[in-house]
């Protein structure tokens, strides 16, 4: 179809002949002489095959077929322009913002309690999470850096560690209390289990296994479908979770979940940051990757709004 259209600039200049009614005034507009503005109306003209000005008024005016013309030149650059402009909006904002993405639990428990002190010292730059079901989202759209849980061996943006993670049972302080768990016993505790298809996330009964300590036996298995769930149920006692450094940790600092028996385990996998090649020089995006690249090299610093550090 653009094999039949004449040069787009010739568009252009017939608009401005019009918006003018002058062709000194359009040359002017355009910073081109006036012979050029009329060979490009007579190109114009050749192209279509049709008379659009007609030459013989004083002044001169449209034909009925530059009248058709008009009216399309002037809805298809009033397009053209408004698309620039949305164009140019989109990057002034993501100059100035970074999306993220990362797992529910990730993103509520670890990420967004934190955020504000980035804002902090980034008071300019803005952070959308976009969370996913997955433990290794994708950099897809508008992703500028995925934080994974995984091997670190993907080859569709540059790779950043963050923090190994951390796994050991947590419960509710009373409910330490009662059961008086030791590594030897947690297999017979109420467990609150989180049924998860990536294999990477593990659970009671791999967690178990790797440490040689049974499989579980007590009637009550609570099971969630994620680690939000899983975790605001063992706040309310009721049962014994898995604890993730990233997800647990700050409650476990905040002392409204205990460890009730020391039986830590390193999983082979680690979370990383995934940051999209067309943005790894961004300025936003920068600032963001090395506040969380400390943020999980300090243990100590895993905790919830309003706690202070060594309380």
């Amino acid at each position: 179809m653009s094999r039949h259209l004449p040069p787009l600039r010739l568009f252009g200049v017939f608009e401005t002949v019009c918006r003018t009614n002058n062709l000194r005034a359009a040359a002017a507009a355009l910073n081109v002489s006036q012979p050029a503005v009329s060979q490009s109306l007579r190109q114009l003209e050749d192209h279509i095959g049709a008379r659009l000005i007609d030459r013989n008024t004083r002044p001169a005016s449209l034909t009925a077929e530059g009248e058709i013309l008009l009216r399309a030149t002037e809805d298809g650059l009033g397009r053209i322009s408004g698309a620039v402009d949305e164009i140019r909006r989109h990057l002034a904002q993501r100059g100035s913002s970074v999306t993220v993405t990362c797992s529910v639990g990730v993103a509520t428990l670890w990420l967004m309690p934190h955020l504000e002190s980035f804002y902090c010292d980034h008071p300019d730059v803005q952070v959308n999470v976009i969370t996913s079901e997955s433990g290794a989202p994708t950099i897809a759209g508008d992703v500028d850096i995925a934080i994974r849980f995984g091997d670190g061996n993907w080859s569709d943006g540059t790779v950043t560690p963050l923090l190994e993670e951390r796994i050991e049972p947590v419960c509710a302080p009373d409910l330490a209390e009662r059961l008086a768990l030791t590594p030897e016993s947690l297999h017979a505790a109420p467990l609150i289990h989180v049924d998860v298809k990536d294999p990477r996330w593990l659970g009671w009964t791999d967690y178990l296994a790797a440490l040689g300590l049974g499989r579980p036996t007590h009637p009550v298995q609570l099971r969630f479908s994620n680690y939000v769930q899983a975790t605001q149920a063992a706040l309310a006692g009721r049962g014994v979770a898995l604890g993730w450094r990233t997800i647990t940790g700050g409650y476990v600092s905040e002392g409204r979940l205990v460890v009730p028996a020391e039986a830590p385990l390193t999983p082979p996998s680690s979370f990383y940051a995934v940051t999209a090649f067309d943005r790894a020089e961004d300025a936003a995006t920068g600032s963001l990757l090395d506040w969380l690249s400390g943020l999980g090299g300090r243990p100590s610093d895993i905790r919830h709004p309003g706690q202070r550090a060594g309380t």
